[in-house]
């Protein structure tokens, strides 16, 4: 047996052939497919890729969000020796472009004519790209196939059992399987090649903190296209027979989640800030002695070993659980960007365990995670098995490991700075290890503001800090061109629409413009400000403040699809403003 996805794969096969590996709404009812099922249509998808012409080494994309398909295309796709390119459905069809030219992809794989005719806007050149759609569609042409004819073309392929064991048998563990971009936080994107082993090195590691168990059910979030999501909602899970659950819309994610009853998820922050604002807006519906003692109960840290808590526990925490759908959740899974200490706490005290964990698409991913039983809150938690840490004489967070990926696609020398001589990927980030071992993230080494007067300023923890504010949603510090901080400020719109309201400030609801204009609403997110970086030295004090009118969003440039702020676009738009001191058009 080699360290390969396809054995991990055989192998739960053999154990688990009748639990159902996958499972989605659609339409109304959920459809479940188990192991062995899943083996027959693998091979069928496989057997359409051969008939292709698709072979080892060649690079195939998929386009669509979380589904069945997305993942059997994907089991299909490293049997016969091929790389993934997953590429997000939220990305401008530039970027689209970009990753199908730069990955030299021949064939990709597209959920519906919407995100067909979304690929499409781009300058890509489909003669040599085959497209291959996930559905049926009314008029197929030379380059675009639907899914039937697809699996017809394979069907007629001659090729036997044992010819397909074999193809697959011979695939070795540092072969690539998947080429995942970085989100472009800092700039173009990048590549990282990884290979087989190194996300059974990850799935290895992570098996010995998040014990999933066959049967049990993860709710699949996170996009199948994010390293995050790959690893966890999908390898980790197939390894363990546990069952994999796809959100047909996550506007209905709620619903979804009293449905299935999942036993563990994998989120970012938002999320876990969505479901916070959603429960303090019912208890704010509540009577208002219930009201307040909700409030109250809610409030105090407290252990969970107390009579107190268990005492709380069994008149409301638990109802409250069971009435989210997270009844017999075991733990969230954190990542892909700094969770809140007080949303963690918020969770902790309502009996729900959040494990923070850190990871980078170039480590496959996972670095370092809380575990369930030790959780050191505004940390990231301890490295796992198999996964060495240090910390750089300048604060850089260096890792070494076989989760490290390859190499960058096509890009020799952004590997070799990447990657010392002695292995060590240097991530970007910096950080510091305490005495328990556990890794806190202190900031970006590249976003590190270097004032007129040499003095140095980590943005990110002036940025928590604001971010605290009720009516502050999102905060990007900078250096201006005379070396003085400046800062753009997402509010947080409801609350200052409610804040218009209950104060009849005025300002038309509707007119967003409007009331981050408002000079009694300026004067609220200054003295947030004020308040909230009283504690700072002066020399991180903000120099000059833009007040956004709109969201930070994918579309506009400023956000990732795993919605990480592009700190260097926000910079571009704001950096050479003067006369304002919030955003918005005089």
């Amino acid at each position: 047996m080699k360290d390969t996805l396809i054995w991990m794969f055989q192998e739960s096969l053999k154990k688990y052939p009748e639990v159902p590996c996958f499972l989605q709404k659609k339409n109304g009812h959920y459809r479940a497919i188990n192991f062995r099922e899943a083996w027959g249509k693998i091979y069928e998808i496989s057997r359409g890729l051969l008939s292709l012409g698709v072979r080892k080494g060649d690079r195939v994309a998929i386009l669509s969000e979380n589904c069945i398909e997305w993942a059997l295309i994907d089991m299909a796709i490293i049997h016969i020796g091929a790389i993934n390119v997953a590429i997000y459905t939220t990305l401008p069809p530039e970027q689209m472009e970009y990753i199908l030219s730069d990955s030299g992809a021949g064939y990709i794989f597209v959920q519906d004519i919407k995100l067909l005719e979304k690929l499409k806007r781009s300058k890509r050149n489909f003669d040599n790209l085959r497209v291959i759609m996930m559905g049926s569609v009314s008029e197929p042409t030379d380059g675009i196939l639907d899914f039937e004819t697809f699996l017809g073309m394979g069907s007629s392929l001659p090729l036997d059992n044992t010819s397909f064991d074999r193809l697959w048998m011979d695939i070795e563990p540092d072969e690539p399987a998947s080429i995942i971009y970085t989100s472009g936080t800092t700039g173009e994107q990048k590549g990282a090649v990884l290979t087989h082993y190194n996300f059974i090195s990850n799935v290895s590691s992570c098996k010995d903190v998040l014990v999933f168990k066959p049967g049990e059910i993860m709710l699949s979030v996170l996009p199948l296209s994010h390293v995050f999501g790959r690893l966890v909602e999908h390898y980790l899970t197939l390894s363990c027979g546990t069952t994999g659950v796809y959100v047909e819309n996550l506007l209905n994610l709620r619903d979804i989640i009293r449905e299935v009853k999942p036993h563990y998820m994998c989120v970012v922050p938002r999320v876990l800030e969505l479901f916070n604002e959603g429960l303090s807006e019912a208890i704010d519906k509540e009577k208002t002695l219930k009201k307040i003692f909700l409030r109250f109960a809610l409030s105090i840290d407290r252990n969970r070993n107390s009579i107190t808590w268990n005492i709380l526990n069994r008149i409301i925490f638990k109802n409250i659980r069971i009435a989210m759908g997270l009844g017999r959740l075991i733990f969230f899974i954190s990542g892909g960007a700094a969770l809140k200490k007080e949303i963690a706490q918020f969770f902790y005290n309502l009996g729900i365990t959040v494990l923070e964990g850190y990871g980078l698409t170039e480590t496959s991913p996972v670095i370092s995670v809380n575990r369930p039983k030790w959780i050191k809150f505004g940390t990231v938690g301890k490295p796992l098995k198999d996964v060495d840490v240090r910390i750089a004489e300048d604060g850089e967070i260096l890792v070494k490991g076989q989760n490290v990926m390859k190499c960058y696609y096509n890009k020799p020398d952004e590997t070799l700075s990447a990657i010392d001589p002695d292995g060590w990927f240097h991530t970007g980030d910096v950080g510091e290890i305490d005495s328990d071992g556990f890794l806190k993230i202190t900031d970006r080494k590249k976003d590190i503001i270097v004032l007129a007067n040499g003095k140095k300023v980590a943005p990110q923890p002036v940025e928590a800090r604001l971010k605290e504010s009720p009516y502050i949603s999102e905060a990007v510090l900078f250096g201006d061109e005379n070396g003085r901080i400046s800062a753009v400020v997402v509010p947080d719109f409801k609350r200052l629409q409610t804040m218009v309201k209950e104060q009849k400030i005025d300002t038309p609801l509707n007119d967003v413009k409007g009331i981050v204009r408002n000079k009694e609403i300026v004067k609220l997110i200054r003295n947030e400000i004020s308040r909230l970086t009283n504690g700072f030295s002066d020399f991180e004090h903000l120099h000059r403040l833009y007040i956004m009118d709109r969201e930070f969003s994918v579309e506009t440039g400023e956000m990732t699809p795993t919605m990480k702020v592009k700190r260097h676009m926000v910079k571009a738009m704001f950096s050479n403003v003067h006369h304002a001191s919030h955003f918005g058009k005089e």
